[in-house]
């Protein structure tokens, strides 16, 4: 499963989106340096904070000289956890990179020369993650959410512009039961009305996850989410995960009183 970050450039100005693997640094480092070489401002968003997403920033930071980290959010519609969400994110960030991220809501948008990048707010996640949209080339930045598209090339990222099997709507369900199960049973329809609404950013050339392949094409993109929306549909009936399937209380008091081992 490819692990992606991308890199918006225009007229001198660049912005990194995600950073991706830590394994994946040296490789990752280089490029970007090369790439960068004749820009004079480097900047940085993240459309997730969880480790896997940042964890190349504060080396990123020192080798590409990022001045800015822009950090997207919203976790919770109440404006109580919202504060709570923006708090904890900057902490999290200024102790892991030193440097205090610029927060940002959904509709803020960011500009990289010509090009311009808006926030979205993102329903079809886990932990808290934002989608980004940049109208002029029609790229959509849909964090974790579309990573059901392995590849079996390392060497480069592999770009779909057809349809193929495994975008049906019964492989994207085996992503989503191993990674949403909260699905599972569900009441979808705010997941859905977010997916749907999807269709209605002009134009729609691409969509880029941090995980899978790039998917383009409008009427490919039309094809998929036509697919994540019958998968809804389908998780929506099967029954809901019972968590406590199988626990039993007496072993599970007795092993809490058991003396620990050393081996």
């Amino acid at each position: 499963m490819p692990v992606s970050c991308f890199l918006l450039k225009d007229h001198g100005q660049a912005l990194l989106v995600d950073c991706g693997l830590p394994l994946h640094y040296a490789s990752i480092a280089e490029d970007l340096k090369r790439l960068t070489a004749d820009c004079h401002s480097v900047d940085m968003i993240m459309t997730r904070r969880e480790a896997d997403n940042i964890l190349n920033l504060p080396a990123l930071i020192s080798a590409l000289g990022i001045e800015t980290v822009y950090c997207p959010g919203i976790i919770d519609p109440l404006d109580f956890f919202d504060t709570m969400d923006e708090k904890n994110a900057i902490a999290q960030i200024v102790a892991e990179t030193r440097k205090t991220p610029k927060w940002l809501v959904p509709g803020a948008s960011i500009a990289i020369g010509t090009l311009s990048l808006r926030v979205m707010r993102a329903e079809f996640r886990i932990l808290s993650a934002s989608y980004l949209h940049e109208q002029s080339t029609g790229t959509f930045f849909g964090a974790d959410s579309w990573g059901n598209l392995p590849q079996s090339d390392p060497s480069g990222m592999q770009i779909v512009r057809e349809h193929t099997s495994a975008l049906s709507a019964e492989e994207i369900i085996r992503t989503l039961e191993g990674r949403y199960e909260w699905m599972l049973g569900a009441n979808l329809s705010v997941v859905r009305d977010t997916v749907q609404a999807l269709r209605q950013l002009q134009p729609l050339n691409r969509i880029c996850g941090t995980f899978g392949s790039v998917i383009e094409g409008p009427e490919t993109i039309s094809r998929i989410i036509d697919e994540v929306l019958r998968a809804f549909s389908i998780l929506e009936r099967r029954p809901l995960m019972d968590r406590l399937k199988g626990f039993d209380r007496a072993t599970y008091e007795s092993a809490l009183k058991a003396p620990a081992t050393v081996a």
